[in-house]
């Protein structure tokens, strides 16, 4: 995943769970350019990330209107949990087989203190493969 310095550094110094916080990335030409943070809804509890999808949508509806393409969801983690859940795969694969047919993969990192660690969900014949992503900051 290529990612422009500044949003990698803004996002990297998104506030430290509890509670766990994300947003959403998105850019051109496969290249993270901008994200739209999320305080998320009012689920949220101690170890857990619960989109604002109504909020989130809307400015995915704005990126568009303004040529700006979807890329992925990003969530933070505590240090030292650095893997995916079962109940984060299972999310991914739900948002990726909700997805229109021409978009093919998406970005979900896992942001720690001064980190991310980046997973890539790609569809493929109705198959959604989960695998790790070297991260480009460019």
């Amino acid at each position: 995943m290529k990612i422009k310095t500044s949003i990698f550094k803004e996002i990297i110094e998104s506030p430290a769970p509890p509670p766990e916080v994300g947003g959403i990335i998105g850019g051109k030409e496969d290249i993270i350019t901008c994200y739209f943070a999320d305080k998320g809804s009012k689920e949220n509890c101690y170890d857990s990330y619960y989109p604002s999808t109504d909020l989130l949508n809307k400015q995915i509806d704005k990126w568009q209107d303004d040529g700006i393409d979807f890329y992925g969801i990003y969530h933070t983690h505590f240090a030292g949990d650095d893997g995916l859940s079962s109940s984060d795969r299972r999310y991914i694969v739900n948002i990726m087989q909700a997805m229109p047919s021409q978009i093919q993969y998406l970005y979900f990192p896992i942001v720690f203190k001064n980190n991310m660690l980046i997973y890539k969900a790609i569809r493929e014949n109705n198959i959604v493969k989960i695998v790790q992503e070297d991260i480009e900051i460019i």
